[in-house]
């Protein structure tokens, strides 16, 4: 087999082009042969290139282009929703593959040393909000910078107190996630909120006892309750970022900042790019926990 360079500039990273092309084939395959039992990656004992696959005790370079193959040929095998293995925790061995990479990327200089503060840090218990390649300075409306997990409520579109029936009043609902806003009678998200992803990791936790957990996913199914019974569709699926965005027009309009009615068509624009970006920046085999909006949660009686 002729051996060809895979030169990343800067990269530092060595290894032969071969190698990392078994690999990859090594991590497709992974998954479909039943004989086999898939490799736990959560070993503490395994470095970021042992967890992606990848065989670095050899001369070469590796490219970055290489490093995300060998990432999305992981997740074709360690994805919750295609994995096989006997975990109980799915999750636990694509959180270190994320983990993984991002700490590759970041050695490699995919990601620069100031990324490090956000970026997924190297821990086998890692489940960070953040993509691994999410840039700081990003519009979080044109490059979301996590997936959509928190919630925001458009004031401008909520019918305000009382003017919900009890069935689908999310405040009345759910008053642990939202209540009224005293200085626009509409409903509003409460700072204290647990988001999907609190809620997501507490009821997956291992070390959580059964009734936390129930008690983490019955508060799951109020917030997607909430969401998918508001009459108006003022309830939506967001990033952190996104909602500290959305959340200062809203601000800015109640003091006086900007007119309400400019305020307002902000937001609808932005609630517009928010739901296209997030939906494109969502895996291919969502998650089966990931937060949406459905009338399969909906009971609307």
């Amino acid at each position: 087999v002729k051996m060809t360079s895979v030169v990343a500039a800067g990269s530092g990273f060595l290894r032969p082009a071969v190698a990392m092309r078994r690999s990859r084939v090594k991590g497709r395959s992974a998954g479909d042969d039943a004989g086999s039992p898939l490799q736990d990656l959560t070993s503490p004992s395994l470095t970021p290139w042992e967890v992606l696959g990848i065989d670095v005790a050899t001369s070469q370079e590796v490219s970055i282009a290489d490093v995300r193959r060998a990432y999305r040929a992981r997740m074709k095998v360690y994805h919750p929703d295609v994995y096989t293995g006997d975990a109980t925790d799915k999750q636990a061995n694509a959180r270190r593959v994320v983990a993984a990479y991002a700490a590759v990327a970041r050695e490699s200089g995919l990601l620069d040393g100031g990324d490090s503060a956000r970026a997924v840090d190297w821990d086998a218990n890692s489940n960070s909000e953040v993509f691994p390649w999410a840039r700081e300075d990003a519009d979080p409306f044109e490059e979301p910078e996590g997936p959509a997990q928190s919630v925001f409520v458009n004031e401008f579109a909520c019918r305000g107190r009382g003017s919900c029936p009890g069935y689908c009043c999310c405040v009345e609902r759910n008053p642990g996630s939202f209540a009224w806003a005293e200085d626009t009678n509409a409903a509003r998200f409460r700072v204290d909120a647990e988001t999907w992803g609190d809620l997501n990791r507490r009821a997956m936790s291992t070390g959580a006892s059964d009734a936390v957990k129930e008690d983490a996913d019955i508060a799951a199914h109020r917030l997607n309750l909430a969401v998918g019974q508001c009459p108006e569709t003022a309830i939506h699926w967001v990033t952190p970022r996104q909602r500290t965005v959305l959340e200062g027009l809203v601000a800015d309009a109640i003091d006086g900042t900007s007119a309400p009615n400019e305020a307002g068509a902000r937001v609808y624009e932005l609630l517009a790019k928010a739901k296209w970006e997030n939906g494109r920046a969502a895996a291919p085999a969502a998650s089966k926990r990931r937060a949406k909006a459905s009338t399969r949660w909906v009971d609307w009686y």
